[in-house]
């Protein structure tokens, strides 16, 4: 063999060598991962989201939000992209002999669950995890809030005219009273739907009223005496100042209904 053959060849293979390394160095920092259907289990499409800071709450009004103030994520993380779905609760409901929820007649599929409590959605990322071999959680508050707002100030990610919540959320004023399909409107500046509307979405923080004495680093609160669980994103149910990125809600864990869902995280 000639050593100009010999060369070409050489060549060849570092540039498929460093084409497939750049390759899989890519699709292991991808910032969107797709769902993918394991049979047993779907693990939900995320979106990475950054280290950063942000202003949680709010000082306008309502003293639940107060006060304002500065909150760091220290670490990134992977935010579920949409609600999680009855396609993928039901896997879980099967696998683990769970009564399914009802849908209330709306319908399953890409729906998103409804009629799930803090404790089915606590259970539902323990065993996504076991499933996996991977960390999935319901988000803390600060990450919830802190993905709505998308570096943004404003009552929505995308400003403070109410009347383009229409194209962002279901809610009130063009649910027709029911939850629609996931991912049907737009999206966040960061890539996530649903954030607003469609239904509530379940944290892990522990609910206490106002934040003098939560967490500043991003992580969940678990002080206070109440039982109740927190709750964000406002629902198809209701009016818009429900939907706003700051403002918060409480209910007991064990309590679920046709306005209740979840999205996950990965840590």
């Amino acid at each position: 063999m000639s050593r100009k053959i010999t060369k070409i060849l050489i060549i060849s293979i570092l540039i498929l060598f460093v084409a497939f390394g750049a390759s899989f160095f890519l699709n292991q920092n991808k910032k969107v991962i797709a769902s993918k259907d394991y049979g047993t289990y779907i693990t939900p499409a995320l979106v990475y989201i950054k280290p950063g800071s942000f202003l949680m709450g709010s000082d306008l009004k309502n003293n639940n939000e107060k006060p304002l103030h500065k909150v760091i994520i220290k670490k990134g993380f992977y935010m579920g992209k949409y609600d999680v779905t009855f396609k993928e609760y039901d896997k879980f409901c099967k696998d683990t002999k769970r009564k399914k929820p009802s849908d209330e007649g709306y319908g399953r599929g890409n729906m998103p669950v409804i009629n799930v409590s803090w404790n089915d959605a606590e259970a539902y990322a323990k065993w996504l995890s076991k499933k996996t071999k991977m960390n999935y959680e319901l988000p803390t508050e600060a990450q919830w809030e802190y993905v709505a707002r998308a570096g943004t100030t404003t009552k929505w990610s995308f400003g403070d005219d109410v009347k383009k919540l229409k194209d962002y959320a279901w809610y009130k004023k063009n649910s027709n009273n029911r939850p629609h399909l996931v991912g049907l409107k737009k999206p966040n500046p960061w890539g996530i739907y649903d954030m607003y509307g469609n239904v509530w979405q379940w944290c892990r923080d522990r609910y206490i009223f106002g934040y003098k004495n939560t967490p500043r680093d991003g992580s969940a609160n678990t002080s206070g005496n109440q039982i109740d669980r927190v709750l964000r994103g406002g629902s198809w149910f209701n009016d818009a100042k429900y939907l706003y990125s700051f403002h918060r809600y409480g209910y007991v864990p064990k309590g679920a209904g046709s306005v209740f869902g979840f999205r996950l995280v990965r840590n």
